[in-house]
């Protein structure tokens, strides 16, 4: 298949005189080894070739010449023959070459009607595919953006073509990315998150996966990739951050002691006031089993029974004595 479409990218000129010559090569040949070894095959080759690449008028072209090519051989061999008869073998000969020529002609329109058929498929296919995809060349010059890219950039199709995609990536960070992307050219790559700089000046986040793309002779010539715009996320993300921050901030400053532990009763956070209160400091309670360093052994025996009425659903207050540092209840 890959070999069909180098010589789909010769230029025409070339293919028409590739084309003759071999024909004329063969009716040269034809002439000089003579009648006995038949050489029709050998001018239907390069007839469907050129049927087959170069169009059907040049194709019924080379099918005249072979025909010709055959004629003059068939009067040199034969002289003594009749023009009706060398008439009539050269028109059945013609008529044969111009079948190949047509049939190879009809075969190669097929052809091309179902490559384009599969092409507007996948075509439809990437146009309507949920992620953006951009095509960049070895430069990072863009040579493709399918609608949903463009929706996500904001900008119109013609408008990204041609740009290079650092050209719409913000931040230093994420350039770097990008540019790792492409000097490594890896066949995939691992996702990553790049801020891009929206039409209206706002930035993107989305989340970025590159494949390689390879040429007619399976080099690589590019990658193509997959943006997923991840805006929302981000948003959600940096809002979820702000709310720990300002309901640690919030319990930093609360008057009155607290104290997290996990299913263990090993302890996952403590503020300050409980600190004063107890006399530790927060690096000697993290990670220590609270009710060991804490509690007398009664307290120990309450905490245990409140702890299976709440696996009950059944939660309340409860007074209970803490050891501080210096050893002392309170």
């Amino acid at each position: 298949m890959k070999n069909i479409e180098r010589i789909s990218h010769l230029p025409l000129l070339v293919i028409r005189i590739l084309g003759v010559t071999v024909i004329v090569a063969v009716g040269l040949t034809d002439r000089l080894v003579g009648p006995t070894i038949t050489f029709t095959l050998f001018y239907l080759v390069p007839i469907a070739f050129v049927a087959w690449y170069a169009g059907r008028s040049f194709g019924f072209f080379c099918a005249a010449l072979g025909a010709v090519l055959r004629l003059w051989a068939d009067l040199s061999w034969w002289p003594e023959l009749s023009l009706l008869v060398h008439s009539w073998n050269t028109f059945a000969r013609l008529l044969n070459f111009l079948a190949v020529a047509w049939l190879f002609n009809y075969i190669h329109k097929l052809y091309l009607a179902r490559v384009k058929q599969v092409e507007d498929k996948y075509t439809r296919i990437v146009e309507s595919a949920i992620e953006g995809v951009v095509a960049v060349d070895l430069e990072g010059n863009i040579r493709f953006v399918n609608l949903r890219a463009a929706s996500i950039l904001g900008h119109e199709m013609p408008f990204i073509v041609g740009g290079n995609v650092l050209d719409f990536v913000a931040d230093h960070g994420s350039r770097q990315r990008i540019v790792t992307m492409l000097d490594g050219m890896q066949r995939t790559s691992s996702p990553v998150e790049i801020e891009f700089v929206h039409a209206t000046g706002k930035a993107l986040w989305a989340l970025v996966s590159a494949n390689v793309s390879e040429d007619d002779q399976g080099q690589v010539d590019g990658m193509v990739l997959l943006v997923t715009d991840i805006s929302e996320r981000k948003r959600a993300e940096d809002g979820l951050r702000e709310s720990e921050q300002n309901y640690r901030t919030l319990v930093e400053r609360m008057k009155e002691g607290l104290l997290r532990v996990d299913e263990n009763d090993t302890v996952q956070f403590v503020n300050e006031a409980f600190c004063e209160i107890v006399g530790y400091t927060k690096e000697e309670l993290m990670g220590e089993v609270a009710s060991d360093l804490l509690l007398p052994p009664g307290g120990k025996k309450i905490i245990q029974e409140k702890h299976e009425l709440r696996y009950q659903g059944i939660a309340d207050t409860y007074d209970l004595q803490v050891r501080k540092k210096s050893g002392d209840l309170i």
